[in-house]
């Protein structure tokens, strides 16, 4: 095995040259007018607004922070901004059913126009029917009617009356109507003593013409509410001319202003039949309007108003509406309510547009994680897109429950464009489970959260960075500052030959370093004030990891950076605070005996392992029994722990510690304590990538300077992480100065030759043993031995 080397300073981190840049401050650049390295999601979105087949709208995935909704918005604002306006949308009462209000599509601004001319036709007539109903005139007919017909009732009363008197009777009025009785020679009616005294002839036939009279009057009586219908229908008949004449020219008006509009001709003849109809409405307003509990527009002459529910007068294009809370109500549409003596009511001039509404004809943005928190809201979605069309339901009728709201109204037909900010798990898992989403969702647009780190990119990355900072009105950067934030963005990508692209770490950090600038008064952001920025973004989260630290220099936490030790080592992990992680140390110790238990993994045992731990000792186990006596079964029982571990220990980046620390238990050669190890092993012994390689490696070194340097301290790492190394600077440093060391190795046996100073040693082909004094050789030899001591005790 060939002499390994530490990695050398270069490959430790990018380091942009500001000699790279043409420019002297932000300043020298022009503004970018597109969009860097989106371009996969520049053409999905533009296929997925050109086409217009059903179906075809948008999910865009990436990560929150990467800039999709700016993206988005100015993305479809060029194309928006070519397409028609859209039509204005207003519900109109409908007279014949006013459960069932009338959607009026009407071009843009004349919904607006329509209401202001309903508005001032209610003023209108409420003003010029009044004065109307109040004249001589009008008072004069009516009372002429009301005299006509009182005179029918008078002279056919006394017709009965002087028939009565002939035949010797008199009608008597009274508080309970009209009676007959006869006649004294007074002229009065007779008493019943004066009656007993007639003679049984005269009685009867006195009795007989009662009768007759009675029937008379009866007869009259029964005359008496035709005779009132007849006067009301003629009252009617009146009023309905005397409005009409009113009535008539100023809605001629309006109709002659919207003669190209067949609809809205219909909807005023209606009016002016419904207000010939109502005209005494217009005569209580001003009693109504008076009273806190009736309030007499919103009661009575509403029905008359236009509600515009969609007002595009000022509207350019096509509009773009994002909803930020969305909502059954804030989505499709809602009926508010009016709480009138303790009872709820409604009507068409209560209900309130939704994002849809808003929207149609344009294109609608919704976080997909909100949308997914509302109850109904996804499925009124779906429901609006399938049918094309918006139709104005409570929630509660999807249950089938009972709702305070008796409106149906006419839907509206939806043309829009949907498009829904997710992730990319989340895309998937709706493919998944609902099989609507796919015949729905036909456009996938993917944004890159990272570029690759050419000098074209650094060079458009940093012309990006311009543009932000004129936009927010902020200093000037220097062509070094620039540099600098180029370093930070890749330290924030995945490898360290790519740059992130996350928009809002990028804001965030130009903004604070105008901040730092200002504040020490310079007219240009320098590189220094970037990196107070960076350093106080860490310091006011650092706490914890300040805290942590504290626990490993008062060895409350027993770690060694010096020693050798038998099976010990120390395992490198990140703990992660949301966007802020620490690296962490943990003493992974080994213990073997003779037994048949095999890999004891203590933390699953005491349930603190997770899944992929479990995993993770598996796979070293099947490594154990596949490289050592392979004809033979393993007798051993080994104990693997996280010393000091309280929680629960996921992930397999501990896994090479672990083997590691059972190869030094089983060979009896102590490791060296002063270095450390992350990676994964598989069931061949090669070391894996793991995440968070940079935090670790500055965990140890922060532990290893609290603690003191040796000038041996060291960090294994698996040579697949090279690509993702991006360090801070003053390890570097100590790197180039010898003060500190990294090594990158491929399989175990090189992280433990490292870790020994002992060579693993290889089987050589034409021998079954491994090299004398190797580590392998001891271990096989330490699980021989523990072979035959099983079989003896067998025996």
């Amino acid at each position: 095995m060939s002499e390994l080397r530490p990695l050398s300073a270069k490959k430790l981190g990018q380091n942009t040259d500001s000699s790279l840049f043409e420019f002297e401050s932000t300043d020298d650049l022009i503004e970018l007018s597109e969009f860097v390295g989106q371009t996969r999601a520049i053409n999905s979105l533009q296929f997925g607004v050109g086409i217009k087949a059903e179906g075809y709208n948008l999910f865009a995935t990436g990560h929150a922070g990467t800039g999709r909704r700016d993206f988005i918005r100015t993305t479809l604002g060029k194309e928006a901004s070519r397409e028609p306006v859209p039509s204005d949308w207003c519900y109109i009462n409908n007279f014949k059913d006013p459960q069932k209000p009338i959607a009026l599509e009407l071009p843009a601004g004349l919904g607006r126009s329509l209401r202001n001319d309903m508005e001032d036709l209610i003023e209108d007539l409420s003003i010029s029917i009044s004065v109307v109903f109040e004249s001589d005139e009008y008072r004069n007919q009516m009372q002429l009617i009301a005299d006509q017909y009182n005179q029918i009732q008078e002279t056919e009363l006394k017709e009965i009356s002087n028939n009565a008197k002939k035949e010797g009777l008199i009608i008597v009025s009274s508080a309970q109507g009209f009676a007959v009785a006869p006649q004294n020679s007074k002229g009065e009616a007779m008493t019943s003593e004066e009656f007993s005294k007639l003679s049984d002839r005269s009685k009867n036939k006195l009795e007989k013409l009662i009768d007759l009279h009675t029937q008379k009057i009866t007869n009259f009586l029964k005359q008496i509410p035709k005779l009132q219908r007849e006067r009301r229908k003629k009252e009617k008949e009146i009023t309905g001319e005397v409005t009409l004449s009113v009535v008539k020219h100023i809605i001629e008006e309006i109709k002659d202003k919207y003669q190209e509009f067949p609809e809205i001709i219909k909807y005023l003849s209606e009016v002016q039949e419904d207000v010939i109809l109502n005209a005494k409405d217009f005569m209580k307003r001003e009693e109504e309007s008076s009273s806190p509990f009736m309030p007499h527009e919103k009661t009575i002459l509403a029905r008359y108003k236009v509600n515009v529910l969609i007002d595009n007068s000022e509207t350019l294009g096509a509009p773009i509406v994002f909803e930020p809370n969305p909502n059954y109500h804030n989505l499709i549409c809602r009926v508010e309510h009016r709480a009138q003596f303790g009872t709820l009511s409604t009507d068409f001039t209560l209900i309130k547009p939704g994002a849809l509404h808003k929207a149609n004809g344009g294109y609608l943005i919704i976080d997909l994680l909100k949308l997914l928190h509302h109850p109904f809201a996804w499925e009124g979605l779906k429901r609006a897109l399938f049918s094309n069309q918006i139709l104005i339901e409570p929630p509660e009728k999807l249950l089938g429950l009972m709702s305070t709201t008796s409106l149906d109204p006419m839907p509206i037909p939806l043309k829009i464009k949907v498009i829904i900010l997710g992730t990319r798990s989340q895309y998937f898992k709706l493919c998944e489970e609902d099989p609507d989403f796919n015949d729905l969702f036909k456009v996938v647009v993917d944004f890159e959260k990272e570029l690759d780190r050419t000098p074209e990119n650094i060079k458009k990355c940093a012309q990006m960075i311009a543009t932000l900072i004129r936009k927010d009105n902020l200093l000037p950067f220097h062509r070094d500052a620039i540099a600098k934030i180029m370093d930070q963005l890749t330290r924030l990508a995945t490898y360290n030959e790519k740059i992130s692209m996350h928009m809002r770490n990028i804001k965030n950090l130009i903004s604070e370093s105008n901040f730092e600038a200002s504040k020490a008064g310079h007219s240009l952001v320098m590189k220094e004030d970037v990196t107070r920025a960076i350093e106080g973004q860490i310091y006011r989260i650092d706490r914890y990891r300040e805290e942590l630290y504290e626990l490993y220099t008062k060895n409350t936490i027993l770690v060694e950076t010096t020693g050798r030790t038998v099976g010990q080592v120390n395992a490198l992990s990140v703990h992660a605070l949301g966007d802020y992680r620490v690296g962490k140390i943990s003493r992974v110790t080994a213990r073997v005996r003779v037994g048949s238990s095999g890999v004891v993994d203590i933390q699953r045992e005491a349930k603190l392992g997770g899944a992929v731990h479990t995993k993770a000792v598996m796979i070293l186990s099947s490594f154990l029994s596949s490289r050592y006596n392979v004809d033979q079964s393993l007798s051993l029982t080994a104990n693997l722990v996280f010393e000091q571990s309280y929680s629960t220990v996921e992930g397999d980046s501990a896994s090479a510690a672990e083997l590691c620390a059972l190869l030094s238990a089983l060979s009896e050669v102590p490791i060296k304590q002063y270095f450390s190890i992350t990676g994964s092993i598989n069931q061949h012994g090669i070391i894996q990538a793991i995440g968070g390689i940079n935090e670790k490696i500055e965990g140890f070194y922060d532990i290893c300077k609290l603690k003191g340097f040796t000038g041996k301290q060291a960090v294994i790492i698996p040579s697949s992480n090279v690509v993702n190394l991006m360090l801070r600077q003053d390890i570097i440093e100590a790197v180039n100065n010898n003060e500190f060391r990294i090594y990158a190795v491929d399989n175990i046996d090189h992280a433990i030759s490292l870790l020994t100073g002992i060579e693993a040693g290889e089987r050589e082909d034409d021998q079954d043993e491994f090299p004398k004094g190797s580590i392998n050789e001891r271990v096989e030899n330490r699980l021989k031995l523990f072979s035959k001591k099983k079989n003896e005790s067998k025996k």
